[in-house]
């Protein structure tokens, strides 16, 4: 059977049901059982939770459904709203990864590594 590399996830506002965002669980690791998560919000539906509870929920589908053992998420030190939905999240920041990100026509920049370990 052939696995999947990425699965991707819709997030929506429970009241509207309007896409509110994506959150994907991609770069897994099959043998070492790790997957990183990456996410977006849009700008209308910053600071509501919603991040935090779709990590949550799909960090619970990784690791009952996919037998993932560790969860990562990078982020940037001045995208405070991702580290804070990492912290909020109960993943621990581990190190600096240098030049880990390069934006379109900028030079590298250096991403905050952050991972969770599924206790059971």
């Amino acid at each position: 059977m052939r696995r999947k590399v990425n699965f991707t996830f819709v997030i929506r506002e429970l009241d509207t049901q309007h896409i509110a965002g994506l959150i994907m669980i991609k770069k897994i690791d099959w043998v070492g059982r790790i997957g990183e998560l990456a996410y977006c919000i849009g700008r209308d539906f910053e600071r509501k939770g919603l991040v935090t509870k779709a990590v949550k929920a799909i960090s619970g589908f990784a690791y009952n459904e996919l037998d993932l053992k560790v969860l990562q998420i990078t982020a940037h030190k001045t995208n405070i709203g991702s580290v804070k939905v990492a912290e909020n999240c109960d993943f621990i920041w581990k190190r600096t990864l240098l030049n880990e990100f390069s934006p379109i026509g900028e030079s590298p920049i250096d991403m905050e590594l952050y991972e969770h370990t599924n206790e059971r």
